[in-house]
């Protein structure tokens, strides 16, 4: 009797032992790193917002501030795929960016924003990653400064870039916890 319940033991350490050689089939499908492959921002104005008011950022404008600050991103967590590769992703970002002003229309407020970060690898839809209705996050410090300059309406035209760096990161770091990177 013992002596089969040690052969069942050696059996499964040696099947054990050789599993170990091959390479199961989902590490060949293991997400590494990122590229974008297509963005689209969805720009709306908000409330106090001046009609066609060109002093502000278009969306095309604002796409391209989002791409740059998401790539920038990717590089930073050291995810961002430079070629694509049997390990790389690809990502089709949409982001509604709705534009808060402050009343008068010459400063802003914090943007309301949702997205939909949908993951695809080799051609096929892996995951999907939303989140909707939330402003972007600043650290401590930042806050309190950027809080103060939206409260005297100081924060304007030139600071919209800063709340795409902070909402791409946000976005990214949401990827990077998805797939455990």
């Amino acid at each position: 009797m013992r002596s089969k319940h040690l052969i069942v033991i050696l059996g499964v350490l040696f099947l054990s032992g050789c599993a170990s050689w091959f390479t199961s089939p989902t590490d060949s499908k293991r997400v590494t790193s990122f590229y974008v492959k297509s963005l689209h921002v969805n720009l709306k104005e908000g409330d106090w917002g001046k009609p066609n008011n060109k002093a502000f950022s278009s969306e095309e404008t604002l796409s391209k501030d989002f791409a740059y600050s998401i790539q920038k991103s990717l590089v930073e967590h050291d995810v961002y795929a430079v070629k694509p590769d049997k390990h790389s992703a690809a990502l089709v970002i949409t982001i509604d960016y709705t534009r808060r002003y402050k009343y008068g229309g010459e400063a802003l407020s914090r943007p309301l924003v949702s997205h939909i970060i949908q993951v695809y690898q080799h051609g096929q839809l892996i995951a999907t990653l939303k989140r909707s209705n939330y402003s972007p996050i600043n650290g401590f410090f930042s806050a309190i400064v950027i809080n103060f300059m939206q409260a005297m309406h100081l924060w304007d035209k030139s600071d919209e870039h800063i709340d795409a760096d902070n909402i791409s990161a946000s976005m990214i770091d949401q990827l990077v916890d998805k797939f455990d990177l």
